[in-house]
């Protein structure tokens, strides 16, 4: 099941970590890590220029623009999503996080609890 949700899209652009991740600009696309016809969820996003995004998106396979600064910011990105996430689950209504609640990334930050 692909993780699908608008509202998260809508919320993660007015974050201020938000910010391209080769020129810090805050007008950024939200690249999916895996295409949306691969299954890629709305939550495993990452900030890029929207022509960075397009080069990247078509770009020979392997090959991405900038692809080692590239490589280190989306580590960077990563370590700290997990906080994101958080933030906008806390951030949400009771029923809405409930109904969150049906993602397996939204599940693995409410796990044990």
């Amino acid at each position: 099941m692909r993780e699908k949700d608008p509202q998260y899209l809508k919320w993660i652009h007015q974050q201020p970590e938000f910010r391209c991740l080769i020129t810090g600009s805050a007008t950024a696309d939200a690249c999916h890590l895996r295409s949306k016809g691969a299954g890629g969820s709305d939550y495993w996003v990452y900030p890029l220029l929207h022509e960075l995004h397009m080069k990247q998106d078509h770009a020979p396979r392997g090959r991405s623009y900038n692809e080692n600064r590239l490589k280190q910011e989306l580590a960077e990105w990563y370590y700290h999503l997990r906080d994101l996430h958080l933030r906008y689950y806390l951030e949400q209504t009771a029923k809405r996080r409930e109904a969150l609640l049906e993602f397996p990334t939204i599940q693995a930050l409410t796990h044990g609890k």
